[in-house]
């Protein structure tokens, strides 16, 4: 099986905050959406763009929410951190997907509506409009020797970062890996 590089997400900085940093990467059941957490207790949400006439596919920004603050335990004396350690797709009942996530202390469940089919907002447990930190931006991979503006080229990517999450499509040769803040993808070219 050969695997090709497909497409990242982030940016190429050094200067990259604590809070920017990837935590936890997972793919919903059937691997139409994909949930990042960070150590900023932020969740991203992508989803798969399927293009009409080829095997690629790509995944672009569909929502972005705060998920846990910073919190302190007086029982215990202890600051919690906002890191998101987990999240985890909940089998779909509805048209909604449901979403867990976790800290140190506490487990949520997000509710995530199709923007399709419902006018209102898309996340309903939220209890306030928090601005995200840096959104991940996404940039094409130059598969040619002229790079466009917003493209990238493999040859320029720092793979010295260490890798700290990854997973796998459930039901594709597409995997996701997460490097410090950046979302690389890779596809096998048999997909």
């Amino acid at each position: 099986m050969e695997w090709y590089f497909s497409q990242v997400k982030g940016t190429m900085e050094d200067d990259v905050a604590e809070a920017d940093i990837i935590s936890c990467v997972e793919f919903s059941e059937d691997g139409d959406l994909l949930a990042t957490g960070d150590k900023g207790g932020r969740v991203v949400i992508f989803q798969r763009d399927r293009q009409s006439n080829s095997h690629k596919c790509e995944y672009s920004v569909y929502s972005t929410f705060q998920s846990h603050e910073p919190e302190f335990d007086y029982l215990k004396s202890l600051e919690i951190e906002e890191k998101i350690n987990k999240i985890r797709w909940l089998k779909r009942k509805n048209p909604s997907h449901f979403l867990l996530s976790t800290n140190d202390k506490t487990i949520k469940l997000w509710k995530i509506s199709d923007r399709k089919t419902r006018k209102d907002i898309t996340l309903e447990a939220s209890r306030e409009n928090t601005k995200p930190r840096q959104l991940l931006r996404p940039r094409k991979v130059c598969t040619t020797n002229r790079k466009k503006k917003d493209e990238i080229s493999p040859d320029n990517l720092d793979f010295t970062k260490k890798i700290l999450h990854s997973a796998w499509h459930p039901s594709e040769n597409l995997i996701a890996v997460a490097a410090v803040n950046n979302l690389f993808f890779y596809q096998s070219k048999e997909s």
